[in-house]
């Protein structure tokens, strides 16, 4: 408001300085027209009153104009002032208008947040039920999985050691077996006698029937004869033959005695045989024994024993 007052108040100086200005513009010219009419009339400069009538006519008018454009001005100025106000006032409407909206729209984004976070956190919470939930399944199966696992080893050590067990028995009711490998088989032959005969020539050794159980060829190798199995009645008559082993394999008939041993004594002696550490591996009494250098101290194998650990702990150890 200081503004406008201040600026009306210069426009009416300037307005007043005009004014005189255009009165004394006035007077000039109303002196000029004297002069001239002097000039004209050779009269002398005395005006007459209704020259100077006329001439305060003229001045009245001119202020009086002045004025009308003076009140105009002012009229314009106050109803730049009242728009001015009215803007100051819709500005502030649209300011109070839109804060408001502006409120109501972030309370309303307020609302659906909260209510998403709402729906956010019962989705959380049944998700952390149907995770507790699939935690305790899990574990109620890794304790079964144990269980499992520890019955299956209980299970794998009772399978080993029925095996262990069944070999054993195997083995122990061949104790008074031997084998007799190399004998060329003919069509017909008495078996029997082909062995007495045999052990006669090349080892000088009388087979007793007495001490014969049984005697005939089992399976063997392909395209080689078949061995044959000759249980005895008892170990001494097995003895008997087995030491003449040496003789048999040195007469240059292809013929050698070994002990009848189970099959899967026979494949671990040759795992044994094909071990890097293993110099030699043998069958004895009942057992499978190797050594690792020739004058290294004898191993004793069982079937599921695992050869590298046991040539590793055992091979500088007592001899069994």
């Amino acid at each position: 408001m200081a503004s406008s007052n201040n600026s009306i108040s210069k426009y009416v100086t300037v307005k007043s300085t005009s004014s005189r200005e255009n009165k004394e513009k006035t007077k000039e010219k109303t002196k000029e027209k004297e002069a001239k009419r002097g000039s004209d009339s050779v009269q002398p400069n005395k005006r007459t009153h209704s020259e100077v009538a006329n001439s305060s006519g003229d001045d009245i008018m001119l202020i009086m104009n002045e004025l009308a454009e003076i009140k105009s001005e002012l009229k314009a100025t106050v109803k730049n002032r009242d728009l001015e106000k009215n803007v100051k006032e819709m500005v502030a409407t649209l300011v109070k208008e839109t804060r408001s909206e502006f409120s109501n729209q972030i309370a309303e984004m307020k609302k659906e947040h909260e209510k998403e976070n709402l729906n956010l956190q019962k989705r959380i919470d049944w998700l952390e039920e149907k995770n507790l939930e699939l935690t305790e399944a899990n574990a109620e199966r890794a304790r079964a999985v144990r269980v499992l696992e520890n019955q299956f080893e209980d299970l794998e050590e009772i399978a080993l050691e029925a095996s262990a067990r069944s070999n054993y028995n195997e083995q122990y009711s061949r104790k008074n077996n031997i084998k007799i490998h190399g004998v060329q088989e003919s069509q017909g032959e008495d078996t029997a006698e082909v062995v007495s005969n045999l052990l006669a020539d090349v080892a000088k050794i009388r087979l007793d029937e007495d001490d014969v159980i049984a005697l005939h060829r089992v399976p063997g190798k392909p395209r080689v004869p078949r061995p044959i199995l000759v249980k005895l009645k008892n170990s001494n008559a097995k003895a008997k033959i087995m030491r003449k082993r040496s003789d048999v394999k040195n007469a240059g008939k292809g013929m050698r005695l070994s002990d009848d041993v189970t099959k899967r004594n026979s494949d671990l002696i040759q795992r044994l045989q094909d071990h890097d550490h293993i110099y030699q591996a043998w069958y004895f009494n009942g057992g499978v024994y190797a050594k690792t250098t020739p004058n290294g101290k004898r191993i004793k194998f069982d079937i599921h024993d695992n050869i590298d650990e046991k040539v590793n702990r055992r091979k500088s150890g007592p001899h069994e």
